[in-house]
């Protein structure tokens, strides 16, 4: 879960995940066309992307599934560090 690995809702303000609308509990499912199984497939699938790249992210919340668009940033320190 990609809000929950960068905190998104917990104070990482103005973060990639934060500004394309991820929170804590989401689960993304597909990642523009590709189905994400796991937590390692996603980061590896993002870190495989340019910085600047727009992704389109399927997320399933509360019982509904939605798309949500990302901009892949530089990953902050903070980020690193608390992975």
């Amino acid at each position: 879960q990609l809000a929950d690995m960068y905190n998104t809702g917990d104070g990482v303000e103005e973060s990639p995940a934060e500004e394309a609308g991820l929170m804590a509990g989401d689960i993304i499912t597909h990642v523009d066309d590709t189905e994400i199984t796991g937590s390692a497939e996603l980061v590896e699938f993002i870190g495989n992307c340019e910085i600047g790249q727009e992704l389109t992210l399927t997320v399933y919340r509360k019982g509904n599934t939605q798309e949500l668009k990302l901009t892949v940033g530089e990953q902050t320190k903070k980020a690193l560090e608390q992975q």
